[in-house]
């Protein structure tokens, strides 16, 4: 599954939010990485940009996407949804009622900022709760298991 993330939608509605636009965009970043870290999942958050062009930049497994000055998000993200080949397996992310609406005319998925945040939280818990896959034995069991194995060795 793609989801398609409108950048500020998202930071402009996440609570205790620091002061500077970077900081946050820097944050949102970290956060979604540790989150989506070993996901089957494609991540692709699109921000408002300031320049002429589209820019694009790759942060982990997350692609991060800046319009032209003269482009919206909301725009980009139509272009990418009404050109996808598989719209039913992509996912907007945006509390913009018009957006999503457009979105799911083409067949893809919507979601609201808080419904994302809150599948977020979960996929976060669930994460934390997981057993850790770094195994490591006993020195007794250790110990025990080498003598089984050298008895069976002799026996060879």
């Amino acid at each position: 599954m793609l989801y398609i993330i409108d950048g500020y939608n998202l930071i402009f509605n996440i609570p205790n939010k620091s002061f500077g636009l970077e900081d946050n965009r820097r944050s949102l970043l970290n956060s979604l990485k540790l989150i989506f870290s070993g996901n089957e999942n494609d991540l692709t958050i699109i921000f408002d940009g300031k320049g002429p062009d589209v820019s694009f930049e790759s942060f982990h497994l997350i692609q991060v996407i800046f319009t032209p000055a003269k482009m919206s998000a909301d725009d980009y993200i139509l272009e990418i949804v009404s050109a996808s080949l598989h719209p039913s397996r992509v996912t907007v992310v945006s509390s913009d009622k018009n957006l999503s609406r457009q979105c799911r005319y083409f067949g893809t998925n919507t979601m609201t900022i808080k419904e994302f945040l809150k599948w977020v939280n979960k996929k976060s818990s669930k994460k934390e709760e997981e057993p850790s896959s770094d195994f490591q034995d006993s020195k007794q069991n250790i110990e025990r298991l080498n003598k089984i194995f050298e008895k069976r060795f002799k026996e060879l």
